[in-house]
């Protein structure tokens, strides 16, 4: 239960969707014990997630983010909750962000200066913001993709 709320509240992070803003949320897969908790658990899961509704769906859904709980798989369809104009600027924006600091570390660690005077906490630190950073573009680079497949529509 606790890794359901979680997923859909991970979702609703990511993509800046308003905590009180109620979610259509479909499920695909999931062991039979994940199921049955599912039911046993639906008025909990749907007031605590701030869902309207959950269903089992097969679909391959292009336009929906996913999360995971346990083997479950959690969807909720972009189209119904986004403006989709407004979340490709938002991405833009992060994506031109992360890629501005990423440049910055890039100077700092090919400055030979840098990597030898800096004390070597410094250093692996900005090594390893870097490779956060290329994660993150990654994910927000994927999430704009798939924005810009909704806007051709």
């Amino acid at each position: 239960v606790k890794a359901f709320i979680m997923g859909v509240r991970r979702i609703r992070a990511e993509r800046d969707i308003a905590p009180g803003k109620k979610l259509n949320v479909f499920v695909r897969g999931g062991s039979d014990e994940e199921k049955s908790w599912l039911a046993d658990n639906n008025t909990y899961i749907l007031s605590l997630a701030r869902i309207e509704n959950i269903e089992a769906s097969e679909d391959d859904m292009d336009d929906a983010v996913m999360a995971l709980a346990g083997e479950m798989q959690l969807l909720v369809p972009l189209a119904d909750i986004i403006d989709p104009a407004v979340e490709s600027e938002r991405l833009q924006k992060t994506i031109e962000k992360l890629e501005k600091e990423k440049a910055g570390l890039d100077k700092n660690l090919e400055n030979e200066n840098f990597v030898e005077r800096a004390p070597a906490k410094v250093v692996e630190g900005a090594k390893q913001r870097r490779a956060d950073i290329l994660s993150e573009l990654k994910t927000y680079q994927e999430q704009l993709a798939n924005i810009e497949k909704l806007l051709e529509r």
